[in-house]
């Protein structure tokens, strides 16, 4: 059995908790995926929102979960998070001293999904551990839920300290906008 997911209260917008509080987001522009412009929009935002002080202690443990399909597919084509955003929260991580591991549940038939989407040599660069979350295997996890109980949940995901979603914004045939919070099916 995992452990149980602590909640931030913070993000918390449920009646019972009366010290929520709205959730922060800071949009920045930019116009290509430029790597020093990339960082540079990347900690801005990050700033305009508080900073990762709060968040991101030294020598913790932070899963970047990132948004990459099955069958692969090259970042140019706009489906999958780009490697140049992710390696830009990466840089700014590092500035932590954590252990940072990279990655999805993905199922590719083409050989390595993340040798063709540009994960594999972005990760290896950056000097961080990128998984397959399906390697790890998923731990069994009670919920407490009115109708589901119990869910499977990634132990990479577990095990981390601290886990940031680095969706990609597009639109989806089902979910008209699929945001942040479907990128995290499959953790």
């Amino acid at each position: 059995m995992g452990r149980p997911m602590e909640r931030h209260e913070a993000y918390s917008e449920s009646p019972q908790n009366t010290h929520a509080s709205k959730a922060k987001v800071a949009i920045v522009k930019a116009h290509d995926y430029d790597c020093a412009q990339i960082y540079a929009g990347v900690d801005k935002g990050i700033e305009l929102i508080g900073g990762l002080e709060k968040i991101i202690k030294p020598r913790s443990s932070v899963f970047v979960k990132i948004n990459h399909l099955s069958p692969a597919s090259p970042a140019e084509r706009g489906i999958v998070t780009h490697p140049v955003f992710v390696e830009a929260v990466l840089q700014l991580l590092k500035k932590f001293d954590v252990n940072i591991t990279v990655g999805d549940d993905i199922d590719s038939d083409t050989g390595d999904g993340f040798q063709v989407s540009g994960f594999r040599q972005m990760c290896q660069r950056a000097g961080v551990r990128l998984t397959n979350l399906r390697d790890a295997g998923f731990v069994e996890t009670e919920c407490n839920g009115h109708l589901l109980k119990k869910v499977y949940l990634s132990r990479t995901a577990l095990d981390a300290d601290v886990i940031i979603n680095l969706p990609k914004l597009k639109t989806h045939s089902l979910t008209v906008f699929t945001g942040g919070v479907k990128n995290m099916y499959g953790t």
